[in-house]
């Protein structure tokens, strides 16, 4: 299954951007380092988006009066953010922004009850074709026993050839299946340095579903018989 989960894709694809929408809460009015210099983000909820370009950094997405402000966070060479389930905690020399921060992962997986359905199939084998070969005229000529030389032309026509080949024959198949869904939460605090006490929390979620084929049967074909034939 492709996991494609939240963070994954950022953290091993570096040319990938990463993105995960959610809400930034402010629990008071914070200060962050922007490029172009610092921006004040006052304490409330705010849409937000995390972003993922590299191993070594993330951006924080605020609209911020009216402006589109990226706060970006460095992430320490040997250290990676968890994708599916874990935290880190890093300080606030280690981001290069005012304060500590952390980041945690949790990942639930959910599964649908078994169903039951046909979807179609093809087998190759092996079968004598068989087809009409045209033949053109010729000539054939022999000399007698008095040195003439004697020609008669042979009409051309048809002749029967068969040959062993590799033919698709299409048919049906009953299956079993299930979808598996995941989900990732995600959460991202900022903390006044050295210290419990919280300032902001980025919270978003990623839900990815794929179905799951767990009993295939045989595929059955009807072409030349007058039952199926399982192969």
């Amino acid at each position: 299954m492709k996991k494609f989960i939240l963070l994954a894709s950022a953290l091993l694809l570096v040319s990938c951007t990463e993105k995960i929408s959610g809400t930034f809460n402010a629990t008071k009015d914070v200060a962050l380092r922007g490029k172009n210099g610092l921006v004040n983000v006052e304490s409330g909820v705010h849409q937000a988006t995390l972003k993922l370009r590299t191993k070594k950094k993330m951006t924080l997405v605020l609209n911020v009066n009216g402006r589109t402000e990226k706060l970006e966070f460095s992430v320490p060479k040997g250290l990676r953010i968890p994708t599916d389930h874990g935290q880190l905690r890093l300080t606030s020399q280690e981001v290069g922004q005012p304060y500590d921060m952390s980041a945690t992962a949790n990942t639930s997986v959910s599964r649908s009850e078994p169903r039951n359905t046909v979807e179609s199939c093809s087998i190759s084998v092996m079968r004598p074709v068989c087809r009409d070969v045209r033949a053109p005229s010729r000539t054939e000529c022999h000399t007698d026993h008095y040195g003439r030389q004697i020609c008669r032309t042979i009409p051309g026509g048809y002749r029967r050839v068969c040959t062993n080949e590799y033919v698709t024959l299409y048919g049906h198949r009953q299956i079993t299946y299930q979808f598996r869904g995941e989900t990732t939460e995600y959460d991202f605090k900022l903390y006044s340095p050295a210290t419990a006490e919280e300032v902001g929390a980025f919270k978003g979620y990623n839900y990815d579903a794929d179905r799951v084929v767990t009993y295939r049967g045989p595929c059955e074909v009807r072409p030349y018989f007058p039952t199926p034939v399982h192969y």
